[in-house]
């Protein structure tokens, strides 16, 4: 299920984000696949299941290393810039994630 950007990009500039924020959110394929997960998944999720549903789809023969090293790039880099722009609420103490823009939440 592929997500419309077009949608995130309408709730990001809704929350005051401006088009380079929302640019910069959508810029790299693995938060766009971050987003897509979130919808399916009703908006909320441990960090560590939404990279092994993102590493399955990455790969065909993923590995839990590869899961283990997604988690660490959502935990350390993705996820802190998502919350950052106020796209996801991101507690590292919890490893949860939750989506912020109405878009992820009911697609």
């Amino acid at each position: 299920m592929a997500m419309e950007t077009h949608g995130i990009i309408e709730c990001g500039e809704a929350i005051g984000m401006t088009e380079g924020d929302v640019h910069r959110l959508l810029a790299t394929e693995r938060r766009r696949l971050a987003f897509d997960v979130l919808a399916e998944r009703g908006g909320s999720m441990g960090v560590r299941e939404l990279a092994s549903v993102m590493v399955e789809r990455e790969r065909a023969d993923a590995s839990t290393d590869d899961v283990r090293m997604v988690t660490i790039d959502l935990y350390h880099r993705h996820l802190p810039l998502m919350a950052e722009l106020g796209a996801v609420e991101f507690d590292p103490r919890t490893e949860r994630v939750e989506a912020c823009l109405e878009d992820v939440r009911t697609s």
